[in-house]
């Protein structure tokens, strides 16, 4: 009898988990996330630009060689059209260019893309960026997080990362983000804002606090090139600030090239000498890492002259630092023979 009523209670509570299962999909669905593959939401809503190489067939006897670049805007196809740059410097080596670099990813996003695209097998990976992390810098210490939850975008990839089991039951993480909606509501905890930093926020930009994510997340970076044996090329960040009184606004451009279809506002970042520090530090890591694990590696701030007319803003190029950035980085490539299959020396 005993077991008769330990069936019946174990059939009506898998029922029922499967009911509130069903209403748990029906509620996610309303939010953007597929019924039937839950998990897909990271690359269909946070990175689109994964969709292009996840669909192609990339391996080592595709016929290819193919390259992935990681970063932000500064190398993406919208920015720099670098993708397209780096094919038409290396078409004599057949080679196809998987730019998934996006303007305000960091290390972490870089990171997180990486992992994503781990069943694909490339021949060279680029990474270049060490800039946006600043960001996250203009925050009271305590409130600091090395995941960057501090900031909603992270905050709700974090929360999906947390759930690798989300195709299978998404009950875990429909309670989960319910349990912290609430909290941040209660206790009427802010994100730190995303595409602006607030004035009164960045003083606490001099303390570089993604210091510790950086590198850990370039490491992550390493240790799966490291493990797929892909060959690795990380590059020192590029940056341009001239000796003046930047305002924050569209009035800075007169510091920097004319005829830019783009330029960032400087303040951004945050405080422009905190952004600058931040970038001092951040290279500094990637430079002793590339050291260590004896990556390829290419300092960028030797490459672009340190002239007006090569910058759009304090990072991002004109057309011409563009070129001498493309020129420099096709020439380090034929020049290692990286695509080539020799082992590094």
């Amino acid at each position: 009898m005993k077991s008769k009523n330990l069936v019946l209670g174990l059939v009506s509570f898998l029922l029922f988990y499967i009911i509130l299962e069903l209403f748990s999909r029906i509620a996610l669905s309303f939010l953007g996330f597929s019924f039937f593959n839950p998990k897909s939401f990271l690359v269909d809503n946070y990175y689109k630009e994964l969709k292009k190489p996840l669909e192609t067939n990339i391996s080592k006897d595709d016929g290819y060689k193919d390259i992935l670049i990681l970063g932000g805007s500064v190398i993406s196809p919208l920015w720099s059209r670098m993708d397209t740059r780096l094919d038409s410097l290396l078409a004599a080596k057949k080679v196809r260019v998987f730019d998934v670099a996006i303007p305000g990813h960091t290390s972490l996003d870089n990171a997180i893309k990486y992992d994503l695209l781990k069943d694909k097998e490339f021949d060279l990976v680029i990474y270049y960026e060490a800039i946006n992390e600043n960001r996250a810098n203009n925050i009271k210490p305590e409130l600091f997080r090395e995941d960057y939850s501090q900031m909603e975008w992270y905050h709700h990839i974090g929360l999906i990362r947390k759930h690798p089991e989300l195709n299978f039951t998404t009950l875990p993480y429909l309670i989960h983000k319910a349990i912290v909606t609430i909290a941040r509501k209660v206790t009427r905890t802010p994100f730190l804002e995303n595409d602006n930093v607030r004035k009164e926020n960045r003083p606490y930009g001099s303390d570089i606090k993604t210091a510790v994510p950086y590198k850990k997340n370039l490491e992550d970076i390493i240790a799966l090139s490291e493990k797929k044996e892909e060959k690795l090329l990380l590059m020192a960040y590029t940056s341009f600030f001239p000796d003046v009184n930047f305002l924050g606004d569209p009035s800075d451009a007169q510091y920097f090239a004319k005829n830019c279809q783009r330029a960032a506002i400087v303040t951004v970042w945050g405080d422009t000498k905190n952004t600058q520090k931040g970038i001092g530090v951040h290279n500094e890591i990637l430079t002793k890492l590339a050291n260590e694990h004896k990556t390829y590696y290419l300092d960028m701030r030797k490459v672009i002259p340190q002239e007006v007319d090569c910058f759009c803003d304090i990072c991002h190029l004109s057309e011409k630092g563009c070129r001498i950035f493309a020129d420099a980085l096709a020439n380090y490539i034929t020049t290692n023979h990286i695509l080539e299959g020799k082992p590094k020396i």
